[in-house]
């Protein structure tokens, strides 16, 4: 190696550092070579300017000599710019994007679902729970209007048919219900044509026992009960027309739970021998045979409530007085005079109520009401039933010992006897007396009075009234 390839060696290494500070961290085998161009070459001597041959002195201290060396830029820039360039052209490999994160929803909108699922099932469950209530009280006919309903079911009806036909009449409140217990039943081809009556207080069971049976005409009954009947009355009248035993009855009365407004206003008094006495409105029913006793005891307590009306109410406070007392002054009322529907009949009632009215009015005077149909009350529907006389019985109807009204009703008065105790005629009488025949004769005074029962007595007659009896 000549003394111009070392040099052009080292001008390479120059150029080469140079490139590497500029574009960065030379690689390890650059660096190699450009320290192996550099290093001095031990088998060729150092040209020092002396002849061939010649030896050569060190030069440790001695400074190079001075030369100039044309250097054609051309031939040493290039192949390096062009090493640059295929590096700066070689293909960077682009690191993929990082993976968007999905922003989390806010816990506020898995509260608001959770909610809403729970409030829907809330829901769901009062629906079920409310359409399993109201079935229940369809099914057995429970807390529903007492209602007679005519129905003729046409020849070939389906069960889709006839259930549509119990709803549209108010018979039935659940038909879906009633399909599925017909169903369960084995009951859905099976029901008969024909004309019925129902009511809208039968229970499931007893409509569909009317529908397998047919001829539904045979098995009602109408009854007529007169104005003035005694619970005990209309008991054995029941019977005898084979709409329930009296014994059903009368319990069913003293026993059974009503849901009507003017219960909650009647006194619960031991004393009271015949609990619903007086609120068993007299009038023409129809029964089904063999119908069950609290239905038919709801028939007249139902019909009784529909009688009252606001007025009435009014006039009862106007005058101090309670429904209770109200019904047991028109029991006396209806029993003292027979009742009646004609002017004479409803006048009459009128001036009976004044007499009992004048009396109360007085009670220092004439602190009992002596009414005879009290005291005859406890012997004809009271002591015969008792095994023993009970003076305290006695003694709580009878107005010739009580102060006051009785304890309770003496029968069930119509509605006339009703609108004759809230509105009395104005009179001055204080006794009356009535007759065999049922004619009334009325008084201001004792003497007068003591002179009308005497004259009634002479034609031998019997006589009921006020202060007829010495007891």
């Amino acid at each position: 190696m000549n003394h111009n390839d070392e040099f052009e060696d080292l001008i390479k290494g120059f150029k080469l550092n140079k490139y590497d500070e500029q574009q960065g961290p030379a690689s390890e085998e650059r660096k190699d070579e450009a320290a192996a161009a550099m290093a001095p070459v031990e088998d060729e001597p150092f040209f020092d300017g002396k002849s061939p041959g010649q030896p050569a002195e060190k030069q440790e201290n001695q400074a190079p000599p001075h030369f100039q060396v044309e250097i054609n830029e051309e031939d040493y820039s290039c192949p390096i710019q062009e090493d640059a360039a295929e590096k700066k052209e070689a293909p960077v490999l682009k690191q993929a994007p990082p993976k968007k994160m999905l922003p989390k929803k806010p816990r506020v909108n898995r509260w608001v679902k959770a909610l809403v699922i729970v409030a829907c099932i809330i829901f769901l469950a009062g629906f079920l729970a409310m359409f399993v209530l109201q079935s229940a009280s369809d099914l057995f006919g429970l807390n529903k209007p007492d209602q007679i309903v005519e129905l003729t079911i046409p020849e070939g009806s389906s069960l889709n048919e006839i259930t549509k036909l119990l709803e549209q009449n108010g018979i039935i409140l659940k038909p879906l219900t009633f399909k599925l217990y017909a169903g369960l039943k084995d009951y859905a081809s099976s029901f008969k044509p024909g004309d019925y009556t129902f009511n809208t207080n039968m229970s499931y069971d007893e409509i569909m026992g009317r529908l397998l049976r047919g001829n539904p005409k045979a098995n009602t009954v109408s009854v007529t009960f007169p104005e003035g009947y005694t619970l005990r009355q209309i008991a054995a009248k029941l019977e005898e027309n084979d709409v329930c035993s009296a014994e059903d009855f009368i319990a069913a009365t003293q026993d059974g739970e009503f849901d009507y407004d003017f219960m909650e206003k009647l006194p619960d008094d031991e004393l009271r021998f015949r609990r619903l006495e007086g609120y068993l409105f007299p009038d023409t029913y129809d029964f089904y045979i063999g119908e069950n006793a609290k239905s038919v005891v709801n028939r007249f307590l139902s019909t009784f409530e529909s009688k009252l009306t606001d007025e009435m109410y009014t006039q009862m406070k106007e005058m101090n007085m309670t429904l209770d007392e109200t019904i047991t002054l028109a029991s006396i009322i209806q029993k003292e005079t027979g009742g009646g529907t004609s002017d004479e009949a409803i006048e009459n009632m009128r001036l009976v109520s004044s007499v009992f009215h004048n009396r109360m009015r007085l009670p220092q005077v004439y602190p009992k009401l002596q009414s005879d149909v009290t005291y005859q009350y406890y012997d004809n529907e009271i002591e015969r039933y008792l095994d023993k006389h009970s003076e305290e019985l006695y003694n709580a109807y009878s107005t010739y010992r009580r102060e006051g009204l009785p304890v309770g009703p003496i029968c069930n008065p119509s509605l006339e006897a009703i609108e004759a105790a809230l509105s009395p005629a104005d009179t001055g009488y204080y006794f009356f007396l009535s007759d065999s025949k049922g004619q009334l004769y009325y008084a201001e005074t004792l003497e007068e009075h003591d002179r009308n029962v005497a004259n009634v007595l002479l034609r031998g007659e019997t006589a009921h009234g006020v202060d007829t009896k010495k007891d």
